[in-house]
């Protein structure tokens, strides 16, 4: 009952206390590193993988060569809201199509994930999908955004209670030279997975569901913001 009720008031606290804003610029903590599924402390709240070195392009080393994937995390009432601006500067050739975010296994629906902007595809295990992610390294659990009108920058946002961590991130563009063009994050890789290596990665929600006290916290944290309210009134 004590968690109903806490997840009633977390999604009440984020729809009244915060409005999502975005494009997140590539120009701060360049190319962060970091062991999969590890929380991202502090100082990767906000970073950007550039190719070359924090992703990998594919099939052509060259086709990806200037695209970048930022992000910004910030603390907010009872969570956190998550940014990331997918940036493609090569297209309209190679506009974007979609992304996949990576989660945490159990990160699997509104009790993690709120309000997706853009809407998204579905959080679930993403393979190769009939060539709709073609040569992804690996199956990723997580939650996939569609684009419109393939934009050469594409950003999306959403809340929620999960504590950071570093995960993988797929995207795929549209043609290079009669082929798919596709980029992920460099630790993408079954072998460096398997082995905990350090290596590069996006911040993203984790599995780890709130403790008790938690909403204890945030159920303090809601009584200032009613009390904030009512003073502008």
């Amino acid at each position: 009952m004590l968690r109903g009720v806490g997840l009633y008031c977390l999604l009440a606290a984020f729809t009244v206390g915060n409005a999502l804003s975005y494009d997140v610029p590539c120009n701060t903590n360049l190319n962060p590193q970091g062991i999969l599924g590890q929380p991202v402390g502090n100082s990767n709240l906000s970073g950007c993988l550039t190719a070359g070195t924090g992703l990998t392009p594919d099939p052509d080393p060259t086709a990806g060569g200037d695209f970048t994937i930022a992000w910004q995390i910030t603390s907010v009432s009872g969570g956190y809201q998550y940014q990331y601006t997918f940036t493609d500067p090569t297209a309209p050739q190679k506009a974007l199509s979609h992304v996949i975010i990576g989660l945490s296994a159990n990160c699997m629906d509104q009790t993690c994930i709120w309000d997706p902007t853009p809407a998204s595809a579905g959080i679930q295990e993403w393979g190769d999908e009939g060539n709709s992610n073609p040569d992804i390294p690996d199956l990723l659990w997580g939650i996939k955004f569609n684009t419109s009108n393939d934009p050469t920058i594409f950003s999306v946002a959403f809340l929620s209670n999960r504590i950071p961590v570093w995960q993988n991130v797929y995207a795929k563009s549209g043609q290079y030279e009669g082929g798919e063009t596709y980029i992920y994050n460099t630790g993408f890789d079954p072998t460096t997975i398997k082995n905990g290596l350090k290596s590069y990665y996006i911040a993203a929600p984790d599995s780890v569901v709130p403790e008790p006290a938690f909403y204890g916290m945030l159920a303090a944290g809601l009584g200032g913001l009613y009390l904030a309210l009512r003073r502008r009134r």
